[in-house]
């Protein structure tokens, strides 16, 4: 069935047992001068100027890579062999203009482990990384996206070596905690250049892998090519207007007292609005609503449960509305001004290998799960601004998800609508409601858009009543139909979802891995 194979990668990822002879096999060596350094580098150095494939790892003072310090540089050119350069003011320069010419080496081959952070603290050291770039922990993401991919599970599980771990270097964690700069050269010396040549070993074990797959092979390609870009998009960052969001913070501020009053009002009575307990006694006890699901506390009163009580009660909706509020207010409203730099930009943190499907992801800000379909929202988005003389441009594929199904199932109706540039809401209102596409309101459309999004990932007939405020009945016969009209789309549904497609690993169209887990996939 087109999207969906059958395949299992468990076979090579079988931990491998700890080798017995580490650390006496490794030749890990500290290099303190640049004479030192030019020795090493002309041993390793080709006819034609270039070097042979280079693992390779930063140490800083931190993870800011615009305010912390550059400490060293490791690198192995050689399995079990592994070199670490510290940084210090007075060889700096001189250091970073030798190997400069390396890193910016075209032919040469870089391998690395979540390589855009050393990719961006050479760039604010004013080096440009080049060459062909191959990251492990995006090699590894691609082949198991379901297991973690930090440096010291991978050697772990693929070398049979424990790493050297960083909290073990530097005592822990609290106030005691050392500094990476306080732990003693020849330490650090053994955990950096482990580290490069952990990451050399790594890709050797990984490369064969992905080339096993031409699909792995260009996600791996794209991945790749994707990673200077983010880059460059967190160097740069973006501009927040905090005027805006402060003079917003004012209004919010307003918005929720006055929430909180007519929810007192409502109530009869003031109570704690954030007291999970005060809650269950005002919605169980005294408005006599059912509860539903029970916690170590007591009754739950989680969003779920209120989005259902809501349909019976005005007091749980206002709950919820008050609860928007103030995360907005935490979250973004007085936060976001908190987190710009000097020149009033944020630079978050676009991540390649953090969700199993596939999608980018940002963290540090998270910028992604800004609320859109609200004023609220809008207003947040409305203090991101482009300098003078630039606009930002914002664009977006046009219902993909549906697009896709409409590939994948094969539909006749859905993929009809979409070469003929039909609305495809319009024309899933007009058939739900039984009317013709122009006698379709902007309401019956509102509610076409939220079955054709919610059906195609399981929502049930009480789910969808309870989003749209009909009765379930109503809400059962608008599923019926849907699957009449497009029933390509229940097909491929149903057969997605048949025992014999569910074994322990999926594949998308495209070979990014999925594990099921004996579970249906949905």
């Amino acid at each position: 069935m087109a999207g969906i194979i059958e395949q299992d990668f468990t076979h090579w990822c079988k931990p491998v047992p700890l080798n017995d002879d580490y650390p006496d096999k490794f030749d890990l060596k500290c290099i303190t001068s640049i004479e030192e350094l030019n020795t090493i580098l002309n041993s390793y150095k080709k006819e034609d100027g270039t070097y042979p494939m280079m693992g390779f790892d930063t140490e800083t003072t931190g993870l800011d890579v615009f305010n912390d310090r550059l400490l060293g540089l490791s690198f192995s050119w050689k399995e079990t062999e592994g070199y670490y350069i510290p940084v210090n003011e007075t060889n700096k320069n001189e250091l970073l203009s030798t190997l400069k010419p390396i890193f910016e080496n075209p032919n040469t081959k870089k391998i690395g482990q979540n390589m855009k952070f050393d990719l961006m603290v050479l760039a604010v050291n004013g080096i440009a990384l080049k060459g062909e770039l191959c990251d492990c922990m995006i090699a590894h993401y691609l082949l198991q996206p379901e297991l973690k991919h930090g440096m010291d599970y991978l050697a772990e599980v693929y070398l049979g070596y424990q790493t050297i771990h960083y909290e073990d270097l530097v005592g822990g964690k609290g106030k005691k905690q050392l500094t990476l700069q306080e732990v003693p050269l020849e330490k650090v010396c053994d955990y950096a250049a482990e580290d490069a040549d952990f990451t050399y070993q790594l890709w050797e074990k990984f490369n064969p892998k992905i080339k096993d797959s031409e699909e792995t092979q260009k996600l791996f390609a794209m991945e790749m090519n994707l990673l200077p870009v983010l880059a460059e998009m967190e160097i740069t960052g973006i501009h927040l207007n905090s005027a805006a969001l402060e003079q917003y913070n004012i209004e919010l501020t307003r918005g929720i007292e006055d929430a909180e009053q007519e929810i007192y009002k409502e109530a009869g009575h003031e109570f704690n609005i954030a007291s999970p307990k005060q809650l269950q006694t005002v919605l169980f006890e005294e408005r006599k609503l059912k509860p539903g699901k029970k916690t170590k506390t007591g009754y739950s009163t989680d969003t779920s449960v209120l989005e259902e009580l809501a349909m019976y009660d005005v007091i749980p909706k206002m709950i919820l509305e008050y609860r928007e509020m103030a995360k907005l207010q935490s979250t973004y409203v007085e936060t976001l001004p908190k987190l710009c730099d000097a020149n009033g930009r944020i630079h978050t943190d676009f991540v390649q290998t953090g969700t199993a499907t596939g999608r980018l992801s940002c963290r540090e800000p998270n910028l992604q799960n800004i609320p859109v379909r609200n004023e609220a929202g809008r207003r947040i988005r409305s203090a991101f601004t482009a300098p003078d003389g630039k606009v930002l441009i914002s664009a977006d594929y046009a219902q993909i998800e549906l697009v896709v199904l409409a590939h994948l199932s094969g539909d006749k109706n859905m993929c009809k609508a979409f070469t003929e540039g039909t609305d495809v809401h319009r024309s899933t209102a007009a058939l739900i409601y039984g009317v013709q596409p122009e006698a379709v309101t902007p309401e019956m459309r509102r509610t076409a858009k939220t079955i054709n999004f919610g059906v195609i990932y399981g929502m049930s007939a009480f789910r969808l009543a309870q989003d749209l405020g009909i009765r379930r009945m109503e809400a059962e016969q608008f599923i019926q139909n849907y699957d009449k009209f497009y029933s390509d789309i229940s097909r491929f549904k149903a057969e997605s979802v048949h025992p014999k497609h569910c074994a322990s690993s999926t594949t998308s169209m495209y070979g990014i891995a999925g594990h099921s887990g004996g579970h249906l996939l949905r």
